[in-house]
């Protein structure tokens, strides 16, 4: 499905910040990591949740969330069109990112892929969620985010990673949340190792 609109300065034009959608940015200080749901809230739903959790406390915060009664569809831009002022502001001061999307099932219903530039996180994150039972994808499916413009990798080091979690898996960790806790906790596991 393509996009309604091909840049956020689009959009604006047509729709309004804390009407249509929201816009939520926390850097923390000394951290070197932003997470974000560029597609958050009811455009792909979950991605905020699990954006804010891998955060914590301790890792800088953007959510861009759509907030209307429906067609929040509209709101989606293809990440590697994805200019705002406060992300950019954010990644221009972050060595490494995170992002997380949702992605239809497209006949696989568990599986995350996983993309982006930063190659060694990327192996480091799928085999801690393989050990804890998760379905992963790193390499050869749609959603590379090797694009040198996607929202993960315009982070000051040029690489980041970009996670796609398919509806029915979304789903599931919604009504399930000691499963959202356990991807929760092996993502912030490599984080805390991987990240100093």
């Amino acid at each position: 499905m393509s996009d309604r609109f091909s840049s956020f300065e689009e959009l604006s034009k047509e729709y309004a910040k804390g009407v249509d959608f929201s816009i939520r940015s926390r850097p923390v200080e000394g951290s070197n990591l932003l997470v974000m749901a560029p597609h958050g809230g009811k455009i792909e739903p979950l991605t905020s949740e699990l954006a804010a959790r891998v955060a914590g406390a301790n890792h800088s915060l953007y959510l861009f969330e759509g907030c209307m009664k429906s067609k929040n569809r509209d709101l989606h831009i293809t990440s590697h069109a994805f200019f705002e002022p406060a992300l950019d502001s954010l990644l221009n001061e972050h060595r490494r990112a995170m992002a997380f999307h949702g992605r239809r099932d497209d006949g696989d219903l568990e599986t995350i892929f996983l993309g982006g530039l930063d190659k060694a996180l990327i192996s480091s994150i799928s085999t801690a969620l393989r050990d804890v039972g998760f379905e992963v994808s790193s390499e050869g499916h749609k959603f590379p985010g090797s694009h040198r413009t996607n929202t993960c990798n315009r982070c000051s080091s040029g690489k980041g990673v970009q996670f796609e979690l398919p509806t029915s898996l979304r789903n599931m960790l919604k009504a399930d949340q000691g499963l959202l806790e356990v991807l929760v906790i092996a993502i912030r596991d490599v984080m805390e190792t991987e990240l100093k």
